[in-house]
């Protein structure tokens, strides 16, 4: 499931702006419901970095010195995969694709259909054991898109052990290289972008009445 803007507005169209802490490039914001912790979030901001918390997730960014510069922009304005390289974590980090992208399930079936036509258009059909090696083949990969999980453990297992004596003889030879492609963005950081953007927007439109208001 993919998160989208009118999914993101349907979960916070109640929700409301707290600033516990405004003081410079410090700031400590809450958007919640009233009287519930339902999707809430929290905005915290120290020079550079900006990290979002609550119901749907921890991130980290790092980029500018006020990352409300970074991130201010329309509802519909995110970019998930310029920011994910802001991402930050912790000593042993692998990378922010560890942490903001999921499997695509759908990905490794296409993938996995590529390999089988491709492993077809270098055999005849018209030739017996050709025929029956397709049909070996085709049979191994619709064996694995009907009973695979929606699990990555499960379906890294069973490519790793794809074997392709009983696969007609096709094998998935470098099927991990550009293994990003297998992944999109998880709804959790997708919906935190969304966030973002709205905070700021809230917090605007704050600033701006206390302004207007003298």
């Amino acid at each position: 499931m993919t998160c989208t803007l009118e999914r993101f507005q349907k979960d916070t169209a109640e929700h409301q702006l707290t600033i516990s802490l405004d003081e410079g490039l410090h700031r400590n914001l809450r958007i919640s419901r009233p009287q519930s912790s339902a999707y809430h979030y929290n905005i915290t901001t120290w020079p550079g970095y900006l990290c979002i918390s609550g119901d749907m997730g921890c991130f980290v960014f790092q980029r500018v010195e006020d990352m409300f510069t970074f991130f201010r922009g329309k509802p519909d304005e995110i970019n998930p995969g310029y920011w994910q390289e802001k991402v930050q974590a912790g000593a042993g980090f692998e990378g922010s694709a560890a942490i903001t992208a999921e499997p695509d399930f759908a990905a490794y079936d296409k993938r996995l259909m590529e390999y089988l036509d491709d492993f077809i258009d270098g055999l005849d059909p018209d030739v017996v054991e050709d025929a029956e090696k397709i049909e070996q083949a085709t049979e191994a990969v619709e064996y694995f898109k009907k009973y695979r999980e929606n699990s990555e453990w499960d379906i890294v297992s069973r490519i790793n052990n794809w074997d392709a004596s009983e696969a007609g003889g096709m094998v998935l030879e470098d099927f991990w290289e550009g293994h990003r492609s297998l992944q999109k963005f998880s709804f959790h950081y997708i919906w935190c972008c969304y966030a973002i953007v709205h905070a700021i927007a809230l917090y605007d439109a704050v600033k701006a009445s206390e302004v207007a208001h003298g």
